[in-house]
């Protein structure tokens, strides 16, 4: 089924899919104009299908008309025909759910993307309050990754636990099957190691250390996937010792939800509760453009 609509329309049912309607108003407000952007962006990447727009997440997540809210519905009103203009062109408006404290450089994530002036990572917190300044030293990042501390995507009444920091231990074994699959053979697993990290901490290396060579991960999706379908690419890794010479299991701790590009959406939520207006929010996300009314 293709369902034809105009983009305010179409704006009612994303903006409550993509981001809760009970959020501050001011954070709706910047989801929509971040929304409208990726439909201008996005529109006629599924040409070949008959249609412009999917309805899920390679797109826009897209409920419908059965998901629209009176408050998300006023934040899609009162900017209608907003969007964020950088060099007179309609600026990329990328956005995830949780950035764990720092937003990434889109080249960061996407490695060989040509870097994008506006979509610099940048701390989701006031540096001089948490007397934090990125990049941090091996040690600090990873206490950073495991501690969660009072960034604005830390809000309590809008981030999940399990989303601004999260961990798992897995077995040597099961790992090893699940990177076989992304990579193909390397041996028995001996180790994984960060390589390299982007100036916000996001991994864009990983090397996997097998007994009959070594393999290389590249890009903060491929890595995710490769190492089980982590909940993000800002993450420290350490081997468990076992009996003999091969590691038990691996533990993985990491922070935030998605790729950390853009506008980290519960920091926008922090941010409008502590009384910021939709433009100052998207001005600190998506630095150097201007909000301009197309329409």
């Amino acid at each position: 089924m293709i369902n034809t609509v105009d983009v305010e329309t179409y704006l009612r049912g994303v903006v409550p899919s993509e981001m809760p309607a009970g959020y501050p108003v001011e954070a709706l407000k910047a989801q929509a104009v971040a929304g409208r952007g990726q439909a201008f962006v996005k529109a006629g990447r599924h040409r070949r299908e008959g249609f412009d727009l999917c309805a899920g997440p390679h797109c826009q997540v897209y409920g419908g008309a059965t998901i629209e809210d009176e408050r998300s519905d006023t934040a899609v009103e009162e900017t209608r025909g907003e969007v964020l203009v950088w060099e007179n062109r309609v600026a990329d408006t990328l956005y995830s759910s949780n950035c764990g404290g720092h937003t990434a450089n889109n080249e960061d994530y996407w490695v060989g993307q040509r870097p994008e002036p506006y979509l610099r990572g940048a701390p989701d917190f006031d540096e001089a309050e948490l007397g934090l300044s990125f990049p941090l030293a091996r040690g600090a990042l990873e206490r950073f990754l495991k501690y969660a501390p009072a960034v604005n995507c830390n809000h309590p009444g809008h981030a999940r636990a399990s989303t601004i920091r999260w961990w798992s231990v897995t077995p040597r074994g099961e790992l090893e099957e699940t990177l076989r699959r992304e990579v193909g053979e390397f041996g028995e697993l001996l180790d994984v190691r960060i390589m390299d990290r982007g100036e916000s901490g996001i991994v864009r290396d990983v090397a996997v250390v097998g007994s009959r060579k070594l393999v290389r991960v590249r890009g903060g999706a491929d890595i995710r996937r490769a190492l089980g379908g982590l909940n993000s690419a800002f993450f420290a890794v350490e081997p468990v010792k076992g009996e003999g010479e091969l590691p038990a299991a691996f533990v993985i701790w990491g922070a935030g939800w998605g790729h950390q590009v853009g506008m980290c959406q519960v920091g926008a939520a922090g941010l409008a509760g502590k009384g910021w207006g939709y433009r100052r929010i998207l001005a600190k996300y998506y630095q150097g453009c201007e909000v301009k009314r197309r329409y």
